[in-house]
């Protein structure tokens, strides 16, 4: 039977371990750049988003000054959107007429529906008695068994 070669062993356990901690650090190294292009990937979604909606208000306001401008001399293309738009309005102005007698109608009976509500709730502390405590051990915080229908009181 051959003898157990110490230096032998040392010398595969230290070349090991010289293994591991490369890839180790490889690995780490990895990591860290991978983070690295997930974090400009993020800012550069996060700028484009913020493009985006920029871009939007921008049309958004070019629309409403074009509509402004040339409405009801708008080109025959836009004329099912134009009367869209014209809809919408009518339906605006006739909800706010209704939120105007809404309010008239609160305001004969003295409520101001415009005003939010100030509610206050007092908060009493109760004493810690032993006797208000439900039964059940006290020290582990088990509860104790109902007798009618054998489930415990969770509380």
């Amino acid at each position: 039977m051959a003898g157990f070669d110490f230096n032998e062993f040392k010398k595969k356990a230290v070349e090991t371990a010289g293994n591991i901690a490369d890839k180790s650090a490889e690995v780490a190294r990895m990591v860290a750049e991978k983070a690295e292009f997930l974090a400009r990937k993020a800012k550069l979604k996060a700028d484009i988003a913020g493009e985006r909606s920029s871009l939007r208000r921008k049309y958004q306001e070019l629309g409403k000054l074009y509509y402004n401008k040339y409405k009801g001399s708008l080109d025959p293309d836009f004329a099912q959107t134009e009367a869209e738009i014209e809809l919408s309005m009518e339906k605006i102005a006739a909800k706010q007429e209704e939120l105007e007698t809404l309010r008239a109608e609160a305001e004969a009976v003295h409520i101001d529906i415009d005003e939010e509500p100030d509610i206050q709730v007092d908060v009493e502390e109760e004493e810690d008695e032993a006797d208000d405590e439900p039964a059940g051990d006290q020290e582990t915080g088990e509860a104790e068994e109902t007798a009618d229908d054998g489930e415990t009181d969770d509380k």
